[in-house]
C-alpha cells in the first residue's frame, strides 16, 4: 500500500477527520449525523466493514478519537434574538437535541459505499443521516406550504444570455418560479440585441431593455449596469423599496421542523417586506442562500448586519455615489454594497428561515457573468474578483483559500476566495443600530401540504 494511499486519523478542535488517499481531489468534507449516540458504534462498524474491502490490513477505528458535536443545541442562538422568536420558522422537536455530528473528509467514491452499505437514499453527497433523519413531524415529510398573501414591492431580475436551455426557449429559473407561485408583474431587465429570444418565453409587458443613456457606465462591468438602471427605474418609487433578483434562482425554501420546504407562495417575499417596514435604519434586505442553512442547524430566523446577495430588497433611501449609482466594478457587486452601506452606519439583515435555492453556475450553466467577466477569471479562480474586493475593502476583508468542484466535477481544488472580518468592521466604524419597532406578533396563516 502507497504510502500517499493510507489513511491518516486527525484530530481538530470542532470535528474529526478521516483523509483517505490524500492525492484524490474529490476529498472532501462529509458530515455524519446520528439520531443519538447510541448510533456510534454501530456507524463505526460499517466504516470498518468498508475499509477491510479496501485495505490488506485495516486500520483500526476507535470510537474515541472521534468528537461528538451536540448538534441542534441553540449554539447560534444570542439573547437578542429572542425577541424574533414569534416569527414562523425553525421550530424543533426537544428531542432533535440528541442528534451527534462528526465529520469525515474522504472521496466520493468512499462516500457511494457508505449510502450503498446503509441502504440510505443519497440526498447529497455532503452529509447522512443515520439511521434515518429526525424530524418533529415523526419522519413524515412536508412536500411545500401555500399561503394567502401578496408581495408589496416591485420585483425586478437581471438577465443575459438565458433565454435558451435544454434545446428549447425557455424562461430563466427565477422567473419560472415565480410564475409558478403566481407572480405576474415581475420586470426582467435585458439587453437590447436579446430581446426577441427573451421574448419567445417571457411577454413583452415583463421585458424591459436596459438604456445605458440613462445611467454612468463608466469603469463598470457584468451586471452592474443593469443593476444601477434597475436603481434608476425606481429612485421615484413612491412605495419605498424594490426587489432586485438574480436570475438562476431556482426555488424558495421555509427552514422548519427540520426540513427546507419548498415555498409555493409569494410568502418569502412577503415575510421579508414585513419585517423591512418594522426595523428601522436597514438599507438592504434579503434571503439566505438555502445551501447555508442545513435543516440540522438551528439559527436565529435574522442574522443582522451582514452581506446580502442574490435576492436583494432595497430601501430607495440608499446613498448614491455622485453619479446617482449605488452599484459599481465588475466583481463581488453584492459584498461591496453590503459592507459600504455598514461602513456608513446602516444596517442590512437576511432571513435564515426563508431561503433563496441558487442554481450552480460553475462550469454548468451558461449566460449570466459566467460566460464573460467569470470567464476572464481564469475559468473561475476567484482571483480576481477577490482581489477587486481587497482594493476596495482592505481594511475588513482578507485572502483565503477555499475548497471549490464545479457542477459537472471537471475543474476542482482550492481557489481565491474572501473573508471578512466583522468584528474588526464594528471595531472600525461602529455597528449599525436597527430598530425593532414591531408592535404585534407576524404570523401567517401557512398551509402545510404533505408528500402524499
Amino acid at each position: 500500500m502507497d504510502a500517499t494511499e493510507k489513511m491518516v486519523l486527525r484530530r481538530k478542535v470542532n470535528k474529526s477527520t478521516i483523509i483517505l488517499d490524500t492525492n484524490d481531489k474529490t476529498r472532501h468534507n462529509f458530515h455524519i449525523h446520528l439520531l443519538n449516540e447510541n448510533y456510534f458504534e454501530e456507524f463505526m462498524n460499517i466504516i470498518n466493514n468498508i475499509l477491510k474491502d479496501d485495505y490488506d490490513e485495516p486500520p483500526i477505528i476507535i470510537p474515541d478519537h472521534f468528537k461528538l458535536i451536540q448538534d441542534g443545541k441553540e449554539k447560534h442562538i444570542k439573547e437578542e434574538d429572542y425577541i424574533y422568536e414569534q416569527l414562523d420558522g425553525y421550530e424543533l422537536d426537544d428531542n432533535f437535541k440528541n442528534v451527534r455530528k462528526f465529520t469525515f473528509e474522504i472521496n466520493e467514491k468512499f462516500i457511494d459505499k457508505i449510502f450503498k452499505t446503509t441502504n440510505i437514499h443519497k440526498h447529497s453527497n455532503k452529509y447522512i443521516h443515520y439511521p434515518h433523519m429526525f424530524t418533529k413531524l415523526d419522519n413524515v415529510c412536508v412536500d411545500n406550504i401555500t399561503c394567502d398573501v401578496y408581495h408589496k414591492y416591485p420585483i425586478y431580475i437581471l438577465s443575459k444570455g438565458r433565454y435558451f436551455r435544454d434545446r428549447k426557449y425557455q424562461a430563466p429559473k427565477t422567473i419560472q418560479y415565480l410564475e409558478e407561485i403566481g407572480i405576474k408583474d415581475y420586470k426582467v431587465i435585458i439587453e437590447e440585441d436579446e430581446y426577441e429570444n427573451y421574448n419567445k418565453s417571457i411577454d413583452k409587458e415583463n421585458l424591459i431593455i436596459l438604456d445605458r443613456t440613462k445611467i454612468d457606465t463608466e469603469g463598470d462591468g457584468g451586471g452592474i449596469p443593469a443593476r444601477n438602471f434597475i436603481h434608476y427605474l425606481n429612485k421615484n418609487n413612491s412605495l419605498g423599496a424594490y426587489w432586485i433578483l438574480d436570475d438562476n434562482i431556482n426555488v424558495y425554501h421555509f427552514a422548519n421542523f427540520n426540513q427546507r420546504i419548498k415555498c409555493n407562495t409569494e410568502l418569502p417575499f412577503v415575510a421579508i417586506e414585513d419585517l423591512f417596514d418594522e426595523l428601522t435604519n436597514v438599507m438592504i434586505c434579503g434571503h439566505e442562500y438555502t445551501c447555508f442553512a442545513p435543516p440540522k442547524d438551528l439559527k436565529p430566523k435574522l442574522r443582522f448586519n451582514c452581506r446580502v446577495f442574490s435576492s436583494i430588497l432595497i430601501n430607495n433611501n440608499i446613498p448614491t455615489f455622485e453619479n446617482g449609482n449605488i452599484w459599481r466594478g465588475i466583481y463581488n457587486e453584492d459584498t461591496d454594497l453590503s459592507l459600504r452601506i455598514l461602513k456608513m452606519g446602516y444596517g442590512t439583515f437576511i432571513a435564515q428561515h426563508f431561503l433563496a435555492k441558487k442554481e450552480c453556475t460553475n462550469g454548468g450553466v451558461k449566460g449570466g457573468n459566467h460566460s464573460d467577466i467569470y470567464k476572464q477569471d481564469n475559468k473561475g479562480s476567484g482571483t480576481l474578483k477577490t482581489n477587486a474586493l481587497l482594493e476596495l475593502h482592505s481594511d475588513v476583508v482578507e485572502q483565503v483559500k477555499q475548497f471549490w468542484i464545479n457542477k459537472n466535477k471537471t475543474e476542482l481544488g482550492k481557489r481565491d476566495h474572501h473573508k471578512i472580518n466583522y468584528e474588526k468592521l464594528y471595531e472600525l466604524y461602529g455597528k449599525p443600530d436597527i430598530i425593532n419597532e414591531m408592535k404585534s406578533i407576524i404570523k401567517y396563516n401557512i398551509k402545510y401540504n404533505y408528500k402524499k
